[in-house]
């Protein structure tokens, strides 16, 4: 029998590791499943195989467990979002100086159960697996754009950004024939939840929309999305904001088909502002000398805002 919140197999173990290292095994392996080159599948389970299994696996077990109990119901990814901003031990259980464990050490350590008992409300019936995909980019999207700090220059929050440089990724594999419906279910179910997570680690900054909408353009002013790949290609970056822009303009085309009628309120990026995120994402780090310029640390913690220019 296995232990308490320990993977029953090593099946399990590597699927929930695909999500730790800030997701990059999963970067890894959708990239190869994307352009079918096995080594780069490879180097994605080895990365999986590798991480610190920082209190991941029994996070996902707890929460399908819970979810599958039939005691909690099914809610809107937006709700869950606004119940860990709410939530005062979800909110304050992230620490920036957890510094690159404020996952582990943060929600999954100082608030296991309260972010279990949101994140398990995230659940997806198998007939609508596309729409769930198309569900959790958008609030990725905006749980990215939308938490600015008044007075400060805009930033995207970098960890938070890899919840949409991923996110492309489950578009991909939730197309793969070859994965039972149940896996791919699963692998956006835990994928939306882990974002609450990550979005807990960060402090849950408030969300605004109208800090998306609101956003004027600067270097990126009257480009399209065409203009824009050419120009996130001569960022010197190690390749963040080019991968953020393209998962965000896959979350438009996926989104596009529920932006109107029944359940349209639990998307609420739409039209343009999938490309006004892009353009706040380039602007924001096209000039910056490292990635502790370029990003916010932290997008929920006045500590990380102190570090960035106040807006004039």
């Amino acid at each position: 029998m296995p232990r308490a919140g320990r993977p029953s197999s090593l099946a399990e173990a590597l699927f929930s590791q695909l999500y730790e290292g800030l997701l990059h095994p999963i970067i890894h392996l959708g990239f190869g499943v994307e352009f079918e080159q096995p080594s780069i599948i490879a180097e994605g389970l080895a990365h999986a195989a590798s991480h610190d299994p920082g209190n991941i696996y029994a996070f996902f077990h707890r929460s399908e467990q819970l979810a599958q109990s039939g005691s909690v119901p099914a809610r809107p990814l937006i709700k869950l979002y606004k119940q860990v901003r709410h939530n005062e031990k979800t909110r304050t259980a992230g620490r920036m100086q957890d510094g690159p464990f404020r996952l582990r050490d943060g929600p999954l350590a100082r608030a296991m159960d309260e972010i279990v008992g949101i994140a398990a409300q995230f659940q997806i019936r198998p007939e609508e697996l596309e729409r769930g995909t198309a569900e959790m980019i958008n609030c990725a999207a905006y749980s990215a754009g939308a938490a600015q700090r008044p007075g400060k220059v805009p930033k995207i929050d970098f960890f938070i950004m890899h919840n949409i440089t991923c996110s492309i990724f489950l578009s991909v594999l939730s197309k793969q024939s070859w994965i039972q419906l149940k896996g791919r279910v699963r692998l956006v179910e835990w994928k939306a939840r882990l974002d609450l997570a990550w979005y807990a680690a960060n402090g849950a900054a408030e969300l605004r929309l109208e800090d998306i909408s609101e956003y004027e353009p600067t270097a990126s002013k009257g480009m399209d999305w065409q203009a824009l790949y050419k120009a996130v290609n001569k960022v010197h970056d190690d390749g963040h904001i080019a991968k953020f822009v393209r998962g965000l303009k896959n979350g438009e085309t996926v989104s596009k088909p529920f932006e109107q009628g029944d359940g349209a309120a639990s998307f609420p990026i739409k039209g343009d502002l999938w490309l006004r995120i892009a353009q706040m994402g380039y602007d924001t780090t096209k000039d910056g000398h490292d990635n502790s310029d370029k990003w916010v640390w932290g997008s929920g913690f006045d500590l990380a805002w102190m570090k960035v220019p106040d807006s004039k």
